[in-house]
């Protein structure tokens, strides 16, 4: 039985649990404000985008007619006023990350201005820096750890697995953002009622996130007939 599989979904729910952890314990036990955990989510966010990128630039194959099979979009064409049949735009690796890091990173952008005109500008909230800087440090600490069991333990990833990977990692990002961004209006109420289910939430998204992809890298393909 291979058991890498196995050890590389532990650590990366080891990981998880303790990125998850930063956040709580420098609110709830280190005296800090709502906003503190918001900051360093926006933040650990924009590392999970760079990082998931990294992954499939790393573990993917670089050959173009390893992704021709994939449906990736089509476009309509049309010249002078009449609509051409449609056509499939070939993926490629390159294609993938950037169509990936781009919407991004752009998001992170807004998300980004919202977050310091609304704490800092606006509220003139207190987020101590040095605080910020060692929760970084943490949770860098552990994405790394996970980044580095992705790739002495996951394998290679097929076109269709580093598609589904950053299509999953989107999706966690545009989740992300959204609770910060409410996150962020329950705060201005000066209450950090909100952080305990607000972490425990997250975390059991990111939980399932882990769970999901490793039940799927398990299951076998179904031979064609």
């Amino acid at each position: 039985m291979d058991f890498q599989p196995t050890l590389q979904l532990l650590i990366s729910l080891a990981a998880t649990l303790g990125i998850n952890a930063i956040p709580a314990g420098l609110v709830l036990l280190g005296g800090n404000s709502a906003w503190t955990a918001m900051v360093l989510y926006f933040l650990e966010n924009i590392v999970s985008i760079l990082l998931a990128a990294a992954r499939v630039r790393i573990l993917a194959p670089a050959d173009d007619t390893a992704y021709a099979g994939l449906i990736y979009e089509t476009m309509k064409v049309t010249i002078n006023g009449v609509a051409r049949p449609e056509r499939q735009i070939p993926p490629t690796r390159r294609r993938l990350i950037v169509d990936y890091v781009f919407p991004s990173l752009v998001f992170s952008a807004g998300v980004g201005v919202f977050l310091f005109m609304f704490v800092f500008v606006v509220g003139h909230h207190s987020v101590p820096g040095s605080v910020i800087l060692s929760g970084m440090e943490g949770i860098i600490a552990l994405q790394l750890v996970h980044f580095v069991a992705d790739l002495a333990l996951l394998g290679p990833l097929t076109p269709p697995q580093a598609q589904a990977l950053l299509q999953q990692s989107l999706g966690r990002v545009g989740l992300i953002f959204f609770a910060v961004f409410i996150g962020t209006f329950v705060a201005a109420v000066n209450t950090d009622w909100f952080v305990i289910p607000f972490v425990a939430l997250k975390t059991i998204a990111d939980l399932a996130v882990l769970i999901q992809a490793f039940t799927a890298r398990l299951q076998k393909p179904v031979p064609e007939i």
